[in-house]
């Protein structure tokens, strides 16, 4: 049961972090377009 824990917690910390880097990567956008089809 510990290391599904684990796993789960490890998991939820990438997502979370992951949101950052997409929305970081989403401003560099060169148009309105380009931005919605990063932010998705």
């Amino acid at each position: 049961m510990k290391r599904k824990k684990y796993i789960l917690s490890k998991q939820l910390l990438r997502a979370g972090t992951s949101i950052g880097a997409n929305v970081t990567e989403s401003q560099q956008a060169q148009s309105k377009p380009d931005f919605v089809s990063k932010i998705r």
